[in-house]
């Protein structure tokens, strides 16, 4: 197998022609979420530094293209992700280091492990997370505001 290394959101090395026809991410209702999700969920909410409303997405690590970018959904936007290196320990475990599309100082980190994606993005001096509910169910929220020396 011939591995490629993503440039985007930008996870998986892949076989280049599965990539392609899927869709990374995908909406997801709550009403799909199984009780062990809705769980999670709730304890994402009820934290006191998520922030505003909570995107719910199912993600297909496998769908990653080879190079590009990839358009990432957030609560109310979206971003766009391009990486800078990836860290491969296997076809189901690696993480990927980029830059958000469109601001100098933002940044992005992911560690996939499997099906589940955990991820930071930080643009604007704000934080959004990405954060795994299990059976490749995922939150996207901001959570909180950088503090001044951090921005």
């Amino acid at each position: 197998m011939r591995w490629h290394i993503f440039m985007s959101l930008g996870f998986l090395p892949l076989a280049a022609a599965s990539a392609q026809s899927e869709a990374v991410f995908a909406p997801l209702n709550r009403s799909e979420l199984t009780a062990a999700q809705t769980r999670t969920l709730e304890q994402i909410t009820s934290r006191s530094t998520t922030l505003g409303e909570v995107e719910l997405v199912r993600i297909n690590p496998g769908a990653f293209p080879d190079r590009g970018q990839i358009t990432v959904p957030l609560p109310g936007s979206t971003v766009t992700i391009a990486a800078k290196r990836s860290d491969v320990k296997s076809s189901t475990e690696f993480s990927i280091i980029g830059q958000t599309a469109g601001f100098a100082e933002g940044t992005t980190s992911f560690a996939v492990n499997g099906a589940s994606v955990t991820g930071s993005i930080r643009m604007d001096g704000r934080l959004y997370r990405i954060q795994p509910l299990g059976d490749g169910a995922h939150a996207v929220f901001q959570a909180g505001n950088f503090p001044p020396e951090h921005r």
